[in-house]
C-alpha cells in the first residue's frame, strides 16, 4: 500500500507543478523542495558545545542526513553575532568566517550529492529573545528591525555580503531564507502584513542585487503560525518577484502527548493548498516539528507518525515541501533521543525513528 501510494505522490508530484514552474523556479530546486528536508540549527543554538566561529555542523552528519533521504538541508544562522549590540553595524570578519566555511562545507558535500539543496536561513540567536507579556518569545532584534530604518539597512548589506561569499555555489543548488519568523507581534498598525511585504521585496532586491537568480524563501509575519491566525493570507502576501517561495511553520501541537483530532490538521494542511492555488505561488511548509519519546515522556513513536503522516499525504501531492525542525533539536529531532540524556544532541548518533521515517516516505 505504502509503494502505491508512493507511485501515486510521484505522478502528482509532476501534475501539479504549475505554481513552480510559473514562478521560474529552478527543476532541481523545485524537485528537492517539494520533498521532505531538515533544519539545522546548530549554528543557531546556544548550546556552547556548537559555539564557533566557523561552520558548527559534522560534516559527516550532514552527509549521513543526506544519504537518510532528506532532499534539502537548511543552515539556520544565529545573524545578530555579527552585529554590534545596537544592531547598526556589521563585523564582515565574523560574516566571512562563518558563511565562507558553510559554502565550502556545501562544494564538498555536493560532490557525492550533486542534487541535493542547501538553505541560508537566518534568524535572532537565543540571547536576544525574551517573554512578552503576551507569553510569546519576542526578539530584540525584531523591535529595532520594526521601529529602527538604519536597522533594516544594516540587514540588507548583510544579505549582500552573504551573498557575494556564497554567489559561486549553483543556483540548482543553494536557495535563502530572507528571515526566519518574522514577527511584527508588537506593532502597532494595521497594515503590518503589507509593510512585510515592501520590507521582505527590499530584502530579495538587495540579495538580487548580486544574485540575480537566487530561489529566495519570504515566510509570513507572526513568525508565519497561520494555523494561529486564520489563514496564511492574513500572514503573507505574495510579491511582485518571480523565483520567490513562501513559507508558512507549524507547531499546533509541538508538545504532543496525545493523538489531537486529526482531521484539524488536514484541515490546516489544506488551507496552505488553497493560498498556494488561490495566488498561483510555490509553498513550502519550512518548519514543523513534534517531541520525540524520552525517558517515557513524549508521544509514542507510532502517535508521532500518524500525526506526520497526515501532514505529509496532504501536502505532498500538492507538491507542498516540508523541511523538519530540526536535527540538532534535542526534543524535536527526527533520531532518536538518548534514554538518560534526553537533551544530548552533539555527540549524539543519528538513529532513524524508523515510524517517523516511513511517515515523510524516507528511505
Amino acid at each position: 500500500m505504502r509503494l502505491l501510494l508512493s507511485l501515486v505522490l510521484l505522478f502528482s508530484h509532476y501534475a501539479n507543478a504549475g505554481a513552480w514552474e510559473d514562478n521560474n523556479i529552478p527543476n532541481n530546486v523545485m524537485n528537492q523542495l517539494t520533498e521532505v528536508g531538515a533544519n539545522s540549527s546548530a549554528n543557531w543554538t546556544s548550546d556552547i558545545a556548537f559555539a564557533s566561529l566557523t561552520v558548527s555542523e559534522d560534516i559527516l552528519k550532514v552527509d549521513q542526513v543526506l544519504d537518510d533521504g532528506w532532499s534539502h538541508y537548511v543552515y539556520i544562522i544565529a545573524f545578530n553575532r555579527f552585529l554590534s549590540k545596537d544592531f547598526k553595524t556589521i563585523d564582515e570578519l565574523l560574516v566571512h568566517k562563518k558563511i565562507k566555511s558553510i559554502g565550502e562545507q556545501i562544494e564538498k558535500i555536493l560532490i557525492e550529492h550533486p542534487d541535493a539543496v542547501f538553505g541560508i536561513s537566518l534568524k535572532p540567536g537565543w540571547e536576544t529573545f525574551y517573554n512578552a507579556p503576551d507569553g510569546m518569545n519576542q526578539t530584540r532584534w525584531h523591535e529595532a528591525f520594526e521601529n529602527n530604518k538604519e536597522v533594516r539597512e544594516t540587514y540588507h548589506k548583510l544579505w549582500e555580503i552573504i551573498s557575494k561569499d556564497l554567489k559561486h555555489i549553483s543556483n540548482n543548488n543553494l536557495i535563502f531564507n530572507v528571515l526566519n519568523e518574522p514577527e511584527f507581534e508588537q506593532m502597532r498598525v494595521w497594515n503590518k502584513r503589507e509593510i512585510w511585504q515592501e520590507w521582505s521585496t527590499e530584502i530579495v532586491d538587495a540579495i538580487r542585487k548580486v544574485s540575480p537568480g537566487r530561489t529566495i524563501i519570504i515566510e509570513g509575519i507572526h513568525k508565519g503560525l497561520w494555523a494561529r491566525h486564520g489563514n496564511p493570507a492574513n500572514l503573507l502576501l505574495p510579491i511582485d518577484r518571480t523565483n520567490i517561495i513562501y513559507g508558512f511553520h507549524y507547531y499546533a501541537h509541538e508538545e504532543l502527548k496525545v493523538m489531537p483530532y486529526l482531521g484539524e490538521v488536514k484541515s490546516h494542511m489544506s488551507q496552505l493548498i488553497n493560498y498556494s492555488n488561490k495566488y498561483n505561488v510555490p509553498v513550502v511548509l519550512s518548519e514543523i516539528g513534534l517531541h520525540g519519546k524520552c525517558d517515557g515522556l513524549g508521544p509514542d513513536p507510532e502517535d508521532r507518525a500518524k500525526y506526520v503522516e497526515v501532514v505529509y499525504d496532504t501536502l505532498n501531492p500538492a507538491d507542498i515541501g516540508i523541511t523538519w525542525w530540526a536535527i540538532d533539536s534535542p526534543a524535536n529531532s527526527p533520531y532518536k533521543r538518548v534514554n538518560g540524556d534526553c537533551d544530548r544532541n552533539l555527540d549524539k548518533e543519528l538513529i532513524k525513528d524508523e515510524a517517523l521515517f516511513l511517515a515523510l516516505n524516507l528511505n
